[in-house]
């Protein structure tokens, strides 16, 4: 990195750092208001964030409009301990605290509905989801399986959109952003709300093509070329909400489409489509038996056709994947100061193999279909100290059992609060995952894991200081081995990670400013996961990772933000041409900048932002020995928004 870099971005820092001089007076009920805001991802039962049995971040509106944030991943980099890894055929994904864990390991709900895809667990990031539509982000950055079973390992991302309360009527937006030698992103969306306080009807829609980078990739061969018009990510998503007094559904059509040449090892001749398509229905049905007491039944269907690729020279991959989910959850306050949860769930998987695709199924069987079922319960108390107790049990018809056990303490008094928590946390494997086992004499089993944490956090005047250090083991974890011409998924014998995480959030009528650092320790045991040689590496994640994010009201209608996201060094397997092979390499830290102004008035929002200021480029890292070489980031991005009516 050379010497401009750096002053250029610590300017930017003391540019934002003065703007506590500014502080008011009356302007503490900001900081109040978030501290009181009640969020439901992890016990399902409305709870502040400082009494939740949890670590949970909150991320507002106004922090993701005041940053101009392009897409999820613009949001996670700047929570802590998450970070976003490459995989293969151009899809990335994000990773926690170290732990690769977009393969069914990281659980994102959109308005409630699962998007994980149901064939390998995934979820790929990327101009994937309209995050100008967000109310609010809420984050488990921990386990979560207690109460949401298989995919919810070692955090869960839960995303509200705007709803017909928010809303007037209907709006439009438009977003471009544009880089030195390519056009990044062109997206077109639209939103619109109907009813009474009885019947409630929203819609969002979402739509149109941006591009990974325009960079080069180098593949472990030495192919060297150009992403640009070579990695288009086009997303097709809308999102129907429809409530009648109890009755609740929800409808999301997901048609996310990618475009690549890295393939799965080697790159192809010419561009190649990857699609992920998904269609979610949700309904669920709120029953207030007594003031105290609520039952809710529900009903979920999914069909997807993930990781649908048609090109045979590419490997062609067409299978198709339903889920069936049904269940009876509880809320009874038996008093109070006591409450109770629990449920009960059913679940069908089942996918089929449609030719030119050579089936992974037992026998070469065409299809293939599983069952789970699950029983979790969560009772809580309120005293002097609180306690959380909740457990879930859950059986698949094909890996076994799982249990896992949660306890919490909890306590907030005046300016203090502290948490100790436990629990226990599992991954389901998901159909491919069970039929491509490297050795079906060793059935695939559920990986199991343990998570100790402590959080003390004091509010300081108009910001709060929060510190929690964690300690995650995982048992018997699902890798993706080669060992000669065979390879497949394996149940292997130990990993995990251990560190801190501290955050300081600042609240004022001019603004606001987060500042978080985040550290790792990789405690690990897969040869696939490892940095050879660093043994408190996780191949291609940073253990040290600083953010800083702020917004400034410049007057009514002027709102002027910015973001740093400080990485440090990586170890990634790239390209070295003189040993004319991939080689361990050492990625030096890296800084992503990012600027934003925006004006409001009368329903219009119009923004001008600069994102990856020192086009940097910073790589996507394989976090995991795959072959497959650093893939550049986007670079230096001028973006324009305009919205009307919201």
């Amino acid at each position: 990195m050379g010497s401009r870099r750096p002053s250029e971005a610590l300017l930017f820092a003391l540019l934002l750092a003065p703007l506590q001089a500014q502080e008011q007076d009356g302007a503490l009920p900001s900081l109040q208001d978030l501290l009181q805001t009640r969020v439901t991802v992890v016990s399902r039962k409305s709870e502040t964030a400082r009494e939740s049995p949890g670590v949970v971040t909150l991320i507002t509106r106004e922090e993701i409009q005041a940053t101009g944030a392009r897409d999820l991943i613009d949001i996670l980099r700047l929570v802590p301990g998450f970070e976003i890894g490459y995989d293969v055929q151009g899809v990335t994904g994000p990773a926690m605290r170290g732990l690769w864990g977009y393969e069914g390991k990281i659980l994102v709900l959109w308005d409630g509905v699962e998007m994980n895809e149901t064939l390998y667990g995934t979820i790929p990031l990327g101009n994937h989801f309209p995050v100008d539509q967000i109310r609010r982000v809420e984050i488990i950055r921990g386990p979560g399986s207690s109460i949401y079973g298989g995919c919810a390992e070692v955090a869960v991302i839960q995303i509200t959109t705007l709803g017909a309360d928010d809303l007037e009527g209907g709006g439009a937006g438009v977003t471009l952003g544009r880089g030195k030698d390519a056009t990044y992103r062109s997206t077109f969306e639209g939103v619109g709300a109907w009813g009474g306080p009885d019947v409630k009807v929203t819609i969002g829609a979402f739509a149109g093509t941006g591009t990974r980078s325009d960079g080069t990739y180098t593949d472990p061969i030495g192919t060297t070329y150009t992403l640009q018009d070579q990695s288009a990510m086009r997303p097709l998503f809308a999102n129907l909400g429809v409530s009648v007094g109890g009755f609740s559904g929800r409808l999301i059509l997901d048609r996310y489409w990618l475009e690549q040449r890295d393939n799965l090892r080697l790159a192809t001749a010419g561009p190649t489509g990857v699609r992920f398509d998904g269609t979610n229905l949700d309904l669920r049905y709120t029953w207030k038996v007594r003031r105290d007491l609520v039952l809710t039944p529900f009903l979920a269907w999914t069909y997807q056709k993930p990781w649908w690729v048609d090109d045979v020279d590419a490997g062609a991959h067409h299978y198709q994947a339903t889920r069936l989910r049904g269940g009876l959850g509880l809320a009874w306050d038996l008093s109070p100061e006591m409450s109770l949860a629990a449920g009960a769930e059913v679940q069908r998987d089942a996918s089929n193999a449609l030719p030119p695709t050579p089936s992974y199924f037992p026998g070469n069987a065409s299809s293939v279909s599983y069952t789970s079922k699950a029983l979790y319960g969560q009772f809580q108390v309120q005293g002097p100290v609180n306690l959380t107790l909740g457990a879930r049990w859950e059986h698949h018809s094909a890996a076994g059992s799982a249990f896992v056990p949660r306890i919490a303490l909890t306590k907030a008094s005046g300016p203090w609060h502290l948490k100790l928590l436990y629990a226990h946390a599992f991954r389901s494997p998901a159909i491919l995952n069970i039929n491509q086992t490297l050795d079906p004499s060793r059935p695939i089993e559920p990986e199991k894991t343990r998570t100790a944490e402590v959080e003390a956090g004091v509010q300081l005047g108009a910001s709060l200081l929060t510190l929690n250090l964690f300690d995650t083991k995982i048992r018997k974890p699902l890798v993706y081995t080669v060992q000669g011409p065979v390879s497949g998924y394996l149940n292997q014998s130990e990993t995990g990670t251990r560190g801190f995480e501290l955050e300081w959030k600042l609240r004022r009528t001019w603004g606001f400013l987060n500042a978080a650092y985040s550290y790792h320790q990789a405690r690990n045991e897969v040869a696939l996961w490892s940095a050879p040689g660093h043994d408190s590496h996780f191949l291609g994640f940073t253990p040290r990772k600083a953010t800083l994010a702020g917004g400034l009201h410049l007057g009514s209608v002027w709102t002027l933000g910015g973001t740093l996201v400080g990485l440090g060094d990586r170890y990634a397997y790239a390209w070295d041409a003189g040993a004319g092979a991939n080689r361990l390499t050492r990625l030096s830290p890296d800084l992503l900048v990012g600027l934003n102004l925006a004006f409001t008035a009368r329903g219009f929002t119009a923004s001008l932002g600069l994102q990856d200021a020192l086009d940097r480029r910073v790589p996507f890292v394989q976090p995991y020995d795959g072959g497959h070489g650093p893939l550049p980031g986007t670079g230096r991005e001028f973006l324009a928004k305009l919205r009307y009516g919201f």
